[in-house]
């Protein structure tokens, strides 16, 4: 499956991608820029992010139905993977090491596909995984925002699939191995394991994974995405919940580009925003 995937994409363009600026008259320029600098030669993706052209004509080198005729089994088999390492006891801390590093390879190779993927999925209002179909309900005035959106949680959507086949704190040693990820889809998927599982010192991994992905807008962009779900899904405690909104803020302030009095201005205001959204969570949900 790799060899069929390899042309397609390789992890730095996942990494290096711009996310075009939000153009609400122009939803398709916005999927067709993602889609040419992921799938484009070098070249033509360089100038699709200078320049914010589109190009129709851009498709993966590979025969379509030859390849999603081999996904879904491929998909299914890396499924079967990833639950069977999380129930073996019996094996040494470098074979499980090993295993993950597998593993987390083959989930990020996921992620590349689903996002090379997202331009047909949204004209077609939906995809199939073999004989599973799922329909995108998407209104007809579309913004961009909403695709924008969309296209973020791709990342997040990949991580909660991994955390239900792999979650277990049975392998907290080998996912807090930060030598393990090849490339920063990778180190996502790990840390983000880590986190939803609230290992220990998980915070710390978070603010590693921070540091690692400052060169990239997308997974800074993704992380943050990744922070909101955690804190509104899991919760934190008093002891918890400083360090990790700062954290989140200082994410936001990195991404504005922000230093100074605007940055600390930033910080205050995106902290603020993350614990009203945590209030109407649990008054949506009847806590207290």
């Amino acid at each position: 499956m790799a060899t069929l995937i390899e042309p397609l994409a390789w992890e730095d363009r996942l990494e290096r991608l711009t996310l075009p600026p939000m153009d609400k008259k122009d939803q398709e320029a916005f999927v067709d820029s993602i889609n040419k600098q992921l799938t484009s030669s070098t070249e033509t993706r360089d100038e699709a992010i200078s320049k914010g052209e589109r190009q129709h004509s851009v498709k993966p080198a590979l025969k379509r139905a030859e390849q999603m005729g081999l996904i879904p089994h491929w998909i299914m088999a890396l499924r079967a993977y990833s639950v069977a390492l999380k129930n073996l006891e019996n094996i040494s801390r470098a074979k499980k090491e090993e295993h993950l590093q597998k593993i987390l390879e083959g989930w990020a190779t996921v992620m590349r596909y689903a996002c090379i993927a997202f331009r047909d999925s949204i004209e077609a209002k939906g995809f199939e995984i073999g004989s599973l179909k799922f329909k995108i309900d998407l209104p007809k005035e579309l913004d961009s925002r909403i695709l924008r959106l969309l296209f973020l949680h791709i990342p997040l959507v990949v991580s909660h699939w991994l955390r239900r086949d792999l979650g277990t704190q049975k392998l907290s040693l080998q996912l807090k191995n930060g030598g393990l990820a090849k490339s920063i889809p990778e180190a996502f998927l790990q840390t983000g394991l880590y986190a939803d599982l609230k290992l220990p010192e998980y915070l710390i991994q978070l603010r590693k994974l921070f540091t690692k992905s400052k060169d990239s807008q997308l997974f800074l962009e993704v992380l943050m995405v990744k922070l909101q779900d955690i804190y509104l899904r899991l919760g934190l405690d008093d002891t918890e919940q400083k360090a990790f909104l700062d954290l989140a803020a200082d994410i936001s302030a990195d991404l504005k580009g922000l230093k100074g009095p605007a940055r600390t201005a930033e910080r205050s205001r995106y902290s603020e925003s993350l614990k009203r959204r945590e209030q109407v969570a649990k008054l949506r949900d009847g806590k207290r």
